[in-house]
């Protein structure tokens, strides 16, 4: 997950992915699944459901979801 917000974030291309991320291939593949069968755009939507809760910051006590 972190490697796919990485190319997103930063608009690069997948072969100058970091080495400190798992191959390229296998990033880029998982990052295709996702995006075909929706978990990537749900995926985004809790990240901005997140951030427009501040729940990105430690004192806010009301982010945690609880299944």
């Amino acid at each position: 997950m972190d490697a796919i917000l990485w190319i997103e974030r930063t608009g690069e291309r997948w072969m100058y992915l970091p080495a400190h991320f798992p191959p390229q291939q296998t990033c880029y593949a998982r990052y295709l699944q996702w995006k075909r069968n929706g978990t990537l755009g749900q995926v985004h939507a809790l990240l901005a459901d997140a951030a427009a809760r501040d729940c990105f910051d430690p004192s806010a006590g009301d982010c945690v979801e609880t299944a």
